[in-house]
């Protein structure tokens, strides 16, 4: 692009500015591609690997705090620790709407997603409403001004159930299954003597605990 003025690069080298001028135009990008080393933790930074465009500039732009080049099975000295003292926090309670998003979210990803299902997550937006509601009355959970929390009536149930009755994606499960019952790819009457049977299971096992 003509210009009236000279740039500062070829004014510090006239004989030799416009080449430079030419290459830096259709040279290639400088590659700094991301860089990750996995020791106890985790440290990443960019690492010039291509220097094209750089090359011609005056005077090699130097890297702070170069990472090295770091093969497996490489040991590495140790120049200093430092031990830091800190606290998880506790996830907050659910209230009314995040507990609604939660059991419209239960159990997505585990749907197959070559099958279409009815609905997913637990119950339906018509019904989740009602079924906080219903836990609320059975004395399994209760209102804490805007939380939601659980009742030691409700702690004993899920201390009781069984993991595969408590779990989301069982749910997403028998979704599929009534998707597949649908199609005639499952028969009705198996899918419901399959849950019976493991209800049944369940408890008579839970009476066994009691009688001992």
């Amino acid at each position: 692009m003509p210009t009236k003025r000279s740039g500062p690069l070829v004014g510090k080298c006239p004989k030799c500015g416009n080449n430079i001028v030419l290459k830096k135009s259709f040279y290639g990008c400088s590659n700094y591609p991301e860089c990750t080393f996995t020791l106890a933790e985790h440290f990443r930074k960019k690492k010039l690997t291509k220097t094209n465009v750089k090359e011609l500039l005056e005077g090699k732009e130097k890297q702070e705090n170069e990472l090295p080049d770091v093969k497996t099975g490489d040991k590495i000295k140790l120049t200093s620790k430092n031990i830091s003292e800190k606290f998880t926090k506790a996830p907050g309670h659910y209230n009314e709407d995040t507990l609604l998003k939660a059991m419209e979210n239960a159990g997505v990803e585990s749907l197959d997603k070559d099958i279409e299902v009815e609905r997913k997550g637990l119950g339906t937006p018509a019904t989740r409403a009602g079924i906080i509601e219903s836990l609320i009355h059975k004395d399994l959970i209760r209102r804490d001004k805007k939380n939601l929390l659980v009742t030691e009536k409700g702690n004993r149930l899920v201390s009781i159930v069984e993991d595969k009755f408590k779990s989301a994606e069982t749910t997403s499960e028998w979704e599929m299954k009534l998707a597949k019952i649908s199609s005639g790819k499952v028969d009705k009457e198996d899918f419901l003597r399959e849950i019976e049977d493991s209800i049944r299971d369940l408890v008579d096992r839970y009476k066994n605990n009691l009688n001992e």
